[in-house]
C-alpha cells in the first residue's frame, strides 16, 4: 500500500526527508547523475523564476515515509505544455507497477493543467546504434511502457544525435498527446524543443547547436514513429484510486 504525494517545496521535515530519498534514488538508479542536478531538486521547487518552469516532485511513499518512487514534472507555462524530468522506482520497488502509477498521475497532471501535450526523453531502442545488448533490452523495455500510454517519438529531426563523437547515451524527444487526436505542429515541437534545450540544458550544449536541433523539426504536423512493441501485449492496465492511497498536498499551491 502506498500513497501519491505532490510536493512543491522543501519547507516540512516531511518533505525534506522525502527530497532526500528522492536524491538518494537518483544516486543509486542513475550514476552518471551529476551533484548539481541532484542539489537543484529544492531549489527548482520554489523558484520557477530563475528556471523559467514550474517543478513538481511526485513520490510514491507508504504511511511511514518511505519512498518507494517519484517523478519529477515541469511546467512550461509559456509554452502550455508539461515535461516529464525524470521518473524512477527505488532500486528494490523495481517492476512493482510504481513506474505505472506515477506516469499515470502525471498524465493526469497534465490533463487538469489542460496542456497541448506532455513531453519527455526516452533513451534510443535502434540496434544499430546501441553496441551494448542489455542496455538495448533495458532502452527497448523503457520504450515498451511509454508505447502502451500512447508516447511515441518524433522522427526526422536530430535531437537523437550525440554530442560528442562515440557517445552512444542517446534520447528521442517523446510526444503523449494525453489521450487525444491532436496533431504535434511543427511550432509546437520547435518551440517545447528550444525550451528543453535552454532552460536545462544551456550549460552543457552551445546555442548553435540549440539553434541547428530546433531547426532540424520541419514536419508540420510533426511525424511520430509507429508502435514497435504494443501490438503484441494487452492494452495497459490502468491503476484506479481505489486500489492506492492518493494524498495531494495543495497547501503550499504556486498554481
Amino acid at each position: 500500500m502506498f500513497r501519491i504525494r505532490k510536493i512543491y517545496d522543501d519547507v516540512s521535515s516531511a518533505n525534506k526527508n522525502a527530497i532526500r530519498q528522492v536524491q538518494s534514488i537518483i544516486s543509486r538508479q542513475f550514476p552518471s547523475a551529476r551533484v548539481e542536478d541532484l542539489e537543484k531538486i529544492p531549489l527548482q521547487l520554489h523558484d520557477p523564476v530563475s528556471y523559467r518552469y514550474r517543478s513538481v516532485l511526485f513520490v510514491a511513499d507508504d504511511t511511514s515515509g518511505k519512498v518507494k518512487g517519484f517523478a519529477v514534472m515541469l511546467h512550461l507555462a509559456d509554452i502550455n505544455v508539461t515535461y516529464l524530468e525524470l521518473i524512477s522506482a527505488a532500486p528494490s520497488k523495481t517492476g512493482g507497477g510504481i513506474g505505472g502509477v506515477l506516469y499515470e498521475r502525471i498524465r493526469e497532471e497534465s490533463l487538469k493543467l489542460k496542456v497541448h501535450g506532455l513531453f519527455f526523453e526516452c533513451s534510443i531502442d535502434d540496434p544499430d546504434r546501441i553496441s551494448n545488448p542489455d542496455v538495448l533490452r533495458q532502452n527497448r523495455r523503457r520504450m515498451l511502457f511509454y508505447e502502451r500510454y500512447g508516447a511515441l517519438p518524433v522522427l526526422n529531426t536530430v535531437y537523437d544525435s550525440p554530442i560528442n563523437p562515440g557517445d552512444e547515451d542517446l534520447y528521442y524527444i517523446m510526444y503523449d498527446a494525453l489521450d487525444s487526436s491532436r496533431p504535434l505542429s511543427r511550432s509546437l515541437a520547435q518551440k517545447t524543443v528550444r525550451a528543453v534545450l535552454e532552460r536545462k540544458y544551456h550549460n552543457i550544449i552551445s546555442p548553435s547547436l540549440i539553434d541547428e536541433v530546433v531547426e532540424s523539426f520541419r514536419d508540420d504536423p510533426a511525424v511520430l514513429r509507429k508502435s514497435r512493441y504494443r501490438k503484441h501485449l494487452p492494452e495497459v492496465r490502468k491503476f484506479s484510486k481505489a486500489s492506492i492511497g492518493l494524498v495531494v498536498n495543495e497547501k503550499h499551491s504556486r498554481v
